[in-house]
């Protein structure tokens, strides 16, 4: 909205809102127990910049939509040139090139693992990379957001741990938000 100059319609910021604050209120713990170090002001406080980001990253994204309509694979392309770019300036700087290739050598069998993340990586860019050029970068927060609660969801099913009154009433939030955005966007 700020850099990308970009307006929603009241509802659909309310959708999104709604969204974010199911997620919030089932992510977090009623109390927080410090353990070995932990800092939970350093964990929200690298959450928010990371959120941040994603909504200059967002700009970013709409922006060069609407001047240059890249195709998914273009737009995957320069997004990914510049991503390397300035990570391998970072691993030079942070001096992190000795030691990943000194963790290789002694370990030789991560690299099928690390060749299998970049496949699945790949394919999973291109699908993201899709959704941006074709949708923009709001309903593909929207999509993240949501696999990433479905992702804890399905954990809590699978793995048996019970979910506190706010939990459910969190994942109600989610679910009646995206329920009303998709009834009021098929309109």
């Amino acid at each position: 909205v700020l850099l990308g100059r970009k307006t929603y319609t009241f509802r659909k910021v309310i959708f999104v809102l709604m969204i974010v604050a199911g997620v919030m209120l089932f992510i977090f713990k009623d109390k927080y127990e410090e353990k070995d170090g932990e800092n939970p002001w350093l964990g929200n406080s690298l959450i928010a910049i990371s959120l941040l980001m994603d909504g200059f990253c967002g700009a970013s994204e709409d922006r060069m939509r609407s001047i240059s309509k890249p195709t998914a694979l273009n737009f995957m392309r320069f997004v990914n040139t510049w991503s390397s770019g300035i990570l391998i300036i970072g691993i030079l700087v942070f001096g992190e090139a000795p030691k990943f290739i000194d963790f290789v050598t002694k370990h030789p069998e991560i690299l099928k693992y690390l060749g299998l993340a970049v496949i699945v990586g790949a394919f999973g860019q291109i699908f993201i990379s899709s959704m941006v050029s074709n949708f923009g970068p709001l309903p593909l927060s929207i999509v993240t957001t949501t696999r990433k609660f479905f992702s804890v969801f399905l954990s809590v099913i699978l793995f048996g741990n019970s979910l506190s009154v706010r939990q459910w009433c969190a994942a109600g939030v989610i679910f009646g938000a995206l329920f009303l955005d998709a009834i009021f966007n098929k309109k």
